[in-house]
């Protein structure tokens, strides 16, 4: 999904806490090819999770309530801003090998934690679907930026 972005998506000065960047990029021209970012910092994810109307969204895990505050700290975490080079070559050639290897470093590098991710909803929830195949759990939604968004989650071990 193409979406419109400001300077803030690439220079990250919305961010006021500690964050990791993964980035899968062309080892022989050193091009970026896949990235995101991603941080541990429970206040801005409990910010985040009450979506663009700044209240707390009922979501849900899997029967109950879903409680950010049931997680110690560094043990949950969310990742945004995945981006993809699509106009490059080897990322079109080669997108889901490149996805398996961003995913395996997320998980070599995050294991017993639990990862979120806010998945923009679309017409046919292609990308929605290909996390629910991967073992990820959906919370519910929220309103982000004026668009409809999937939380869910994911346990790494």
């Amino acid at each position: 999904t193409t979406i419109k972005t400001d300077e803030s998506f690439f220079d990250h000065s919305d961010m006021k806490s500690d964050y990791y960047l993964v980035i899968v990029y062309d080892k022989r021209t050193n091009t970026p090819l896949l990235s995101s970012r991603h941080y541990f910092d429970k206040s801005l994810i409990s910010k985040l999770l009450k979506g663009d109307n700044g209240i707390e969204s009922e979501l849900s895990y899997p029967e109950e309530k879903f409680n950010l505050d049931d997680y110690s700290q560094g043990k949950i975490f969310l990742a945004d801003r995945l981006s993809g080079n699509i106009s490059h070559s080897l990322y079109r050639r080669y997108r889901n090998r490149i996805f398996s290897l961003y995913y395996a470093e997320i998980v070599n590098n995050n294991k017993n934690c639990t990862l979120l991710l806010m998945v923009r909803q679309e017409k046919y929830e292609k990308q929605l679907s290909r996390y629910l195949k991967i073992g990820f759990t959906p919370l519910g939604a929220i309103l982000h930026k004026g668009k409809e968004h999937s939380i869910i989650l994911r346990d790494l071990v």
